[in-house]
């Protein structure tokens, strides 16, 4: 007999509740089953197991093809990727409480997939996730070589405007900024100076990423002292910088980060750290503000 102050049962019944509540201690608690997942090749109908590689086609919703059908041509006439995981898979491994840590986890989960596309004529030059990652440590890095960002992670955090149209270069920078921990601030290019003057000191930015059509309005911002902290400009579409002090353009930054490898490392920010500064009042709001 087992006995608990007043309730007494006997070994079976015993034995009994103890079952009930492992079994309750079971399904109440967070276990994951594993899961196996499975494709069929399109063309052999033979199985692909989940670790496997297999090959997607970019363009055929559905499409996938054994490693054994992608190596004697099968469906050439499409690019096709090579993809080992399921896509819940992929969710997990991208998924994060800190924007910058999901950006660069997206960057690596999807690196065999289309990202950007550049058009040519009537078609597209397409980068992939991988392509566009790498651009976008070498110009992180490079920011940290030149000074722009601290080498160390410090409680004060750079501004870097960004004022150009639609362009990849303007992503590339973006992206680059979260991934250091430094702050974008947009710029719209039709700006007045003054709306512009007036962003850059607002947030004292040190640096302005810009197309060179806006490259003298800022050097003179500059050099008259207009926006004090203003220091450095760099030219998204310029093969020769200008003869200017600390006047770069975009490619030479991406080729000596691509020189800085430790440089590269991710600066995660806290779920409730700014990410970006994007000013929407307008340009005639900013005439208001004095």
């Amino acid at each position: 007999m087992v006995c608990c102050w007043h309730l007494v049962v006997c070994k079976r019944c015993h034995h009994l509740s103890n079952m009930k509540k492992r079994l309750a201690d079971l399904f109440t608690k967070d276990v994951t089953p594993a899961v196996t997942y499975r494709w069929v090749c399109n063309n052999c109908f033979g199985t692909i197991e989940s670790g496997q590689q297999r090959w997607k086609c970019v363009d055929c919703a559905g499409y996938d093809l054994c490693d054994a059908c992608h190596k004697i041509g099968v469906h050439s006439e499409h690019d096709q990727f090579p993809e080992t995981k399921h896509r819940f898979e992929l969710k997990e491994q991208v998924n994060s409480n800190c924007c910058a840590e999901t950006l660069n986890n997206a960057f690596l989960a999807y690196k065999n997939r289309r990202c950007f596309g550049l058009r040519q004529g009537d078609e597209y030059k397409w980068l992939t996730y991988g392509q566009i990652h790498e651009r976008v440590l070498n110009f992180a890095a490079g920011l940290v070589d030149v000074g722009i960002i601290s080498k160390k992670q410090q409680t004060k955090r750079t501004f870097v405007s960004i004022c150009s149209r639609n362009n990849l270069q303007w992503f590339i920078a973006d992206y680059a900024l979260i991934h250091k921990a430094a702050i974008p601030v947009p710029i719209h290019f039709s700006l007045s100076d003054k709306d512009m003057t007036f962003i850059n000191n607002n947030t004292e930015a040190c640096a302005v990423i810009c197309t060179s059509d806006l490259l003298d309005r800022f050097i003179q911002m500059r050099d008259t002292k207009a926006c004090p902290a203003l220091k450095y400009i760099i030219i998204m579409d310029a093969t020769t910088p200008p003869k200017q002090p600390n006047v770069f353009t975009f490619s030479s930054i991406e080729e000596r980060g691509a020189k800085k490898k430790k440089y590269k490392q991710l600066v995660p920010l806290q779920p409730n750290d700014l990410l970006t500064l994007v000013y929407t009042s307008g340009r005639y709001a900013l005439d208001y503000i004095d």
